[in-house]
Parts: structure tokens; C-alpha cells; sequence
């Protein structure tokens, strides 16, 4: 089966756009496509509602020629005008960035990702991005979606209701392509602009929570040829591209491949997009992919001119963090704020800012915790279960942190000690469930864990309901430039003074995800997203099925209460459940800020989760070249969009 994720399905990483705003334009070509310098006319007529603009000097050159459409038969009839962050831009240049290995596809989406719809500034607010316009009925069980008229994909076909339609009813509810979520969508077309997506229940977070990414990156014109609803010859074709069969051979052309990080969207330069630039190099093949300027691309800036200014974007493939960093601090990257933008890491590239010629720029962090501290509370085990359920033994553990040492050993003295709770920026921020046990006090710490039951022996050793010492592994995602592993040790050590053996175990960062998805972990760490909407992501609130958890088996339960390694929860988690099924059948934004506090209010009485150290404000770099830079939101999300397309280089 192809790995194609459902638009309905809750995503765990949510798009911020910064800026923009939709204005009714039709640009026409600029006069002069040897400069480089986009400048508008200045006979912009109100009345007519029409923008004098101009195009990148190489499309140009394309156009005189009679390779490429003039301007004003590339743009849709109303493009999306983008604001600058500074300035109007020029065109040219090759930004410089990097992938950390072929299957960091999140840094892709995190630039390049268009969906349907976006959030505006300050995330409280859908506006129209691919969409001219939507519509959501108040039950939350129907969308209307008005497209852009003239808008097409990057090959120059148009893109229309038929597009949309064949992603959702040809792709996503197809079960050979697709895993069917709980909720079923339908897409119906009402006219060529105009398509309607229909749930079977009422979701009111669901265009919230993928923003119809998925519904925009299945062009029907180049698609059907690998499906075999559309070509009868379909077997003819497997054979000769050599593939298993057409699941297969589909998602070689538009999606993805079980078992692998292949991602067609990213790795097949033939397939169209509505991106602002695309592949125009195999990724994985060779050791950089490059990414040229769509000529058909639908933002412009407020003087009509078409974005992207840049011209192409290059992508260094690197397998080790510790080299990207340094490729960093030797100013070998234009922009980039992913990976190496660890507070341990701020004084090494402040230290090389004149050489690399660079410059720090601040993102606005998602994430409330550096490291979360997961214990599995359905643990297949029964006495560990029984060890990591009992509340005074966690809190005990929360006090025998010392999170200043901490955050003085390991984090450069930034950050605050914190639980996993929403962050001060948060409008679900409370400080109660913030702070609650994070104060370092040995004598609490002993306290609880001696009314868990858990005595200590003549070693000093905690000892468990099975007469056994308690030790447990403690699992962290290696090779990471972030370095959990210097709070983790700090983590193993002050356990070790309350008489509790925490077993560090490095591993692969799949891995310890496909074991979290078995039920097989122990007690992991994790990076605690969710710090500012946890309506949107409420992953370590309760055990949402839909990401890492922590209580597989209760999450499995809440889709199956008889599925495989299903658990059923406490009644504390059960109201969870059914408050969040209450904020997905609610419409009202003060009803769901109501049902979800009423979630965090369990989360923090029931400690669920431990926290460690709030996540200060991150960090990016760009050359001093590189200018109109977006303010992101970090970590990346996918279907996430920060508006790239305005930066440019300066003379």
C-alpha cells in the first residue's frame, strides 16, 4: 500500500503563514526582462482592479522567445498578493540550504508546502491561500471550496474542481492507495471552480488541522495514466516501468512508498506542482537536489510582480548534524533554521558570525518543552505498568530533578524549568500546571516515592511490587545535534540519588517512533509540541491515537475498544476522549477554548506527562545578502508555509 495521508486525517504539525492577503489582480508582463529589479509601472488603473508587474528575467527571455505564455495568461485572474517583510525584492540568485539525508522531507514541506487554506499571523483565523474563497457549514461536516480562476499547475495545465476531486475520492478514499480514516470525506463537484467536501460526522477541526494540503498536490491530468479507474491499460504500463503493480507504480508517480521515506511530491521532478519552486534533480540521487522557479507560480508582491524572486533553491544532502553545523558557522547556507539551532549550539555560530558573514533572526518556538519525559503507561508489562501508573511516583521523580542544573549544564542557561504544559504565549497558558513540581526538593521527592510503596533496600535501591529493584530503559533519539543526551544523563543521575535506575538508550529516531507505535517503549524522550493551540495538538494532554503517545494501548482503545493491544483507560482519560470528540463536533471557538481547558485541567491533575525545561525563543541564520526572511514558527509543520517566495538577494 502507498503512503498517501488523508486531508481529513489530524495532522500533528499545523501551518503559520506570515502575512498576505488575497488581491484581485491580473498582472501583465514587464517591459523590461533583462533587469532584475521589479518595479511596477505605476498605471495601476483602481477601477479595473489590474497591477502593472513583472517577471523573473529568465522567463522573460522564455516569453520573447515563444517558449512560455505571457505573464497575465500565467496568473490566475486574483493572485495572492504577499506583502514584504522589508522590501520589494529583485530576481536571481541560488539559495543555499541543506537536507539531513534524502528523508528530511519535513524541511520540504516546511518551505515549500501550499495547501488550501492558511492560517493568518497570529493562528487564530483560516484565510484563503490556494482557495479564493471557502465556506464551512456550522456543523463542521461540509466545506465549499471556490478556487482561483486561471490558476494553473506548474506544467501549465489548469487546476481545477476535477483536481481536487480525484485527490479526495480517486486517492484518498481508495483503499488500495490510501489507510481509510474514522471519519469519511466525499468531494463532489459543483463547477469547474467551485467542489464540496462532505464528512460522514461532523469534524470542526478538520480543515484546521491539514488545511487541505493534500487536496492540492494529485494533478488529475497527469495521475490518471497510473490509475487503473482511468487507463485500461494500466498493466501494460507496470510492466514496462517495472513495478510490483499499480499501487506501487502510483505511488512512484504521486505519493508515497510503504516502508521508505520516498515522497513523490518531493522526489519525482514530473510531477506538477503548485509549489514556488520544483525538483528539478532526482532527490537521493547524488549528493545535492536542486529546486528551480515554477513559471506558473500564483503570488505576486503588492506591485504585481511574480514571485519567487529567487531563482533556484540547492539542498545539500548531509548525514550528520555535526556537519551541517559547521558548513553553518563557514557560511556555507544563505537561510536555514532546522536542525543545528540548538541553544547549545548559539554561542559556537555567534562566534562565526563575521566570517560566515551571517546573521541570527529569531523564530517563534511551538514547542513548551526541551525534552519531555514519556513514561508508557499502558506498558505491556503489567508491573511496570503498575510502577509508571502510580501518581506519587512520578511526582516524586519530578522533584528529584534539578532542573536549574539542567538548564546550566545543558541548555547555556536558557529556559525556565517547566512540566508539559502550553507556553506564556499560549492563550492556554496557566502557571499552576507550568510549575507544578518542578521545584527541586529532595525530601518531596522521598516523600512520594515512599508512599508509591516503593521502599528502598539496603543498596539504597527503590524497590518494585515484584520484590525486584526498579530500573527501566530510557530511550532518546541519537545523533541529534540538540544532544538530549546531556539532559538525560543529568535526568539518570539525580534519579539515581532517590534510589531509581534510568537505563539511557540511544536510538535511531524511527525507531524509537515505531516502537512507541508497537507499545514497546519503557519510558522515552521527546520534544513536547503543543505548547501554543493544544486544541490542534493535544498529543501529550491525552493520548491522542494520532501521533507519539503515551499510552499506546489507551489510544488504541479509543478507535477499537477490541483492536489489537487495546487497553481500556482510566475514566480520567475515557472523559478526555470524549471532550475532544466534543471539540471535533463543535463549531464555536469559545465552546472548544471551554472543552479543551477542561482537558488540560485533567492533564495537569493526573501528571500524565513530565516536563523538563521550557524551549526559549529558537533561532535561525541567514547570509547578510539574503533579506526579506519570514518570522517562522519551529519546529517545521507540515503543509506549512512561511512565505519564502518574497526573500531575495540583496546587490
Amino acid at each position: 500500500m502507498n503512503q498517501h495521508t488523508p486531508p481529513s486525517a489530524f495532522s500533528r504539525r499545523r501551518l503559520i503563514q506570515v502575512g498576505g492577503a488575497t488581491v484581485a489582480a491580473a498582472a501583465l508582463p514587464g517591459c523590461s526582462f533583462l533587469s532584475t529589479a521589479p518595479t511596477s509601472s505605476g498605471n495601476q488603473d483602481p477601477q479595473a482592479g489590474a497591477i502593472q508587474g513583472q517577471q523573473a528575467p529568465d522567463l522573460a527571455k522564455q516569453v520573447e522567445a515563444g517558449e512560455l505564455p505571457p505573464l497575465a495568461e500565467r496568473l490566475p485572474k486574483t493572485p495572492v498578493v504577499i506583502p514584504p517583510v522589508e522590501q520589494i525584492g529583485q530576481y536571481g540568485g541560488k539559495w543555499r540550504t541543506a537536507l539531513l539525508g534524502p528523508a528530511d522531507a519535513a524541511w520540504l514541506d516546511q518551505l515549500f508546502s501550499e495547501p488550501m487554506v492558511r492560517w493568518n499571523p497570529n493562528m487564530n483565523e483560516l484565510l484563503p491561500n490556494v482557495a479564493e474563497s471557502f465556506e464551512a457549514d456550522p456543523t463542521g461536516a461540509k466545506y465549499t471550496f471556490k478556487l482561483r480562476e486561471g490558476m494553473r499547475w506548474s506544467d501549465g495545465a489548469p487546476f481545477t474542481a476535477d483536481d481536487v476531486v480525484f485527490a479526495q475520492n480517486d486517492v484518498y478514499n481508495n483503499e488500495e492507495l490510501s489507510v481509510l480514516g474514522d471519519t469519511v470525506v466525499t468531494a463532489t463537484k459543483v463547477d469547474e471552480l467551485t467542489v464540496t467536501l462532505t464528512l460522514s460526522k461532523p469534524h470542526s477541526l478538520w480543515l484546521e488541522s491539514g488545511l487541505g494540503g493534500g487536496l492540492v498536490t494529485k494533478p488529475k491530468h497527469y495521475l490518471e495514466q497510473f490509475h487503473k479507474k482511468y487507463n485500461p491499460k494500466i498493466n501494460d504500463l507496470v510492466k514496462k516501468e517495472g513495478a510490483a503493480d499499480w499501487v506501487e507504480l502510483f505511488g512512484r508517480k504521486g505519493g508515497g512508498i510503504e516502508g521508505t521515506p520516498y515522497n513523490a511530491v518531493w522526489q519525482n521532478p514530473e510531477l506538477p506542482r503548485l509549489h514556488a519552486w520544483g525538483p528539478a534533480t532526482v532527490l537521493g540521487e547524488g549528493g545535492s537536489t536542486t529546486f528551480v522557479r515554477n513559471p506558473y507560480y500564483w503570488k505576486t508582491d503588492p506591485e504585481g510582480n511574480q514571485l519567487p524572486y529567487i531563482d533556484a533553491v540547492e539542498f545539500t544532502i548531509i548525514q550528520d548534524e555535526e556537519v551541517m553545523l559547521l558548513k553553518a558557522q563557514n557560511g556555507q547556507f544563505d537561510m536555514h533554521f532546522r536542525h543545528f539551532n540548538t541553544s547549545q549550539n548559539k554561542p559556537v555560530l555567534a562566534d562565526g558570525r563575521e566570517k560566515g558573514k551571517y546573521r541570527f533572526f529569531d523564530t517563534s518556538p511551538e514547542i513548551m518543552n526541551n525534552a519531555l519525559i514519556i513514561f508508557n503507561l499502558s506498558h505491556k508489562n503489567p508491573v511496570r505498568r503498575e510502577i509508571f501508573n502510580n501518581l506519587d511516583f512520578r511526582i516524586g521523580l519530578s522533584y528529584a530533578l534539578n532542573r536549574d542544573e539542567i538548564i546550566q549544564v545543558a541548555h547555556q542557561r536558557q529556559g525556565e524549568p517547566w512540566q508539559a504544559a502550553p507556553r506564556p504565549e499560549s492563550p492556554f497558558y496557566d502557571e499552576t500546571f507550568a510549575k507544578q513540581y518542578t521545584e527541586f526538593d529532595l525530601d518531596k521527592a522521598n516523600e512520594h516515592l515512599d508512599k508509591a510503596g516503593y521502599r528502598r533496600d539496603g543498596q539504597g535501591r527503590r524497590i518494585g511490587p515484584d520484590g525486584k529493584p526498579i530500573a527501566f530503559n530510557m530511550a532518546f533519539a541519537a545523533g541529534s545535534v540538540a544532544k538530549p543526551s546531556d539532559t538525560l544523563e543529568l535526568v539518570r543521575k539525580h534519579w539515581q540519588e532517590v534510589g531509581i535506575d534510568a537505563r539511557l538508550q540511544p536510538q535511531e529516531r524511527s525507531l524509537l517512533a515505531s516502537q512507541n507505535e508497537s507499545n514497546d517503549s519503557d519510558v522515552y524522550a521527546w520534544e513536547g509540541d503543543g505548547g501554543l493551540n493544544p486544541t490542534q495538538v493535544p498529543d501529550w494532554y491525552f493520548p491522542d491515537p494520532a501521533y507519539l503517545t503515551f499510552a499506546r494501548g489507551w489510544s488504541i482503545w479509543s478507535e477499537d475498544p477490541k483492536g489489537e493491544d487495546a487497553m481500556e483507560p482510566p475514566a480520567e482519560i475515557k472523559r478526555q476522549f470524549e471532550l475532544y470528540d466534543q471539540v471535533k463536533a463543535t463549531t464555536g471557538r469559545a465552546k472548544q477554548v471551554e472543552l479543551t481547558k477542561e482537558i488540560l485541567k485533567i492533564a495537569q491533575e493526573n501528571f500524565w506527562v513530565m516536563g523538563t525545561v521550557l524551549t526559549p525563543v529558537s533561532y535561525g541564520i541567514a547570509s547578510e545578502r539574503f533579506r526579506n526572511v519570514p518570522v517562522p514558527v519551529d519546529p517545521a509543520q507540515p503543509f506549512y508555509q512561511i512565505d519564502v517566495c518574497q526573500s531575495y538577494f540583496s546587490s
